[in-house]
């Protein structure tokens, strides 16, 4: 992550820094982005470039975090939104994110990230990682979250629906950032298997 003298900069020049580097990062994957073109496009000295981050690793780390958190904050804002309502939350937030990526640059952003990440970078980016960039608003969108309107007999039951809804987001993520799947066919896919899941749970609480 960027040492301390990237904090003591101005907000306005960290964030002329992380746009160029998402420019770059969105342009091409990790191993093929250049620091040249990054500090050239955010007017900085080379040498400036080291004493913010160790390598172009570390820059990408802070990058793919940023976006982490972003996200998080989103999904986060749509829990307390819908009064705790998880399904309601995920599919409007899902829907919004695959909005967001119609945009090109972002799009092309999000699948260098996915593309680049190694299994440390990876590792840190799991919920309950002590370095995970949300670590500590994870606390808050679980207590958040109204369990009662899931109709859920246990917790093994309710981290389980969650990591049902994890890997459908994250492979309909990855089909649709890869081009297998169209915007349309994403979203079509994504609330049939949504439907499914509300009602294999009405059924459960009607039973």
């Amino acid at each position: 992550m960027p040492k301390k003298t990237f904090y003591n900069l101005a907000p306005e020049k960290r964030e002329l820094i992380s746009a160029a580097a998402r420019k770059e990062f969105a342009r091409v994957p990790l191993a093929e982005a250049s620091i040249a073109r990054i500090i050239k496009d955010a007017d900085i000295p080379r040498g400036s470039f080291y004493q913010y981050f160790e390598d172009k690793d570390d820059l990408f780390t802070q990058i793919a975090a940023e976006e982490i958190k972003e996200k998080f904050a989103s999904f986060t804002n749509k829990v307390i939104q819908k009064e705790g309502d998880l399904l309601s939350a995920v599919e409007e937030f899902f829907e919004d994110y695959i909005q967001h990526l119609t945009a090109e640059e972002n799009k092309k952003l999000e699948r260098n990230i996915f593309l680049s990440m190694n299994e440390k970078m990876k590792n840190k980016m799991i919920p309950t990682h002590k370095e995970h960039p949300c670590m500590e608003g994870f606390k808050t969108v679980m207590e958040a979250i109204d369990r009662a309107k899931l109709g859920l007999a246990s917790e093994k039951e309710f981290k389980y629906l969650g990591k049902m809804i994890n890997g459908m987001l994250f492979r309909l993520l990855t089909q649709f950032l890869n081009d297998i799947t169209s915007k349309e066919e994403c979203l079509e896919i994504f609330r049939f298997e949504m439907d499914i899941i509300k009602r294999g749970l009405k059924s459960k609480q009607t039973n």
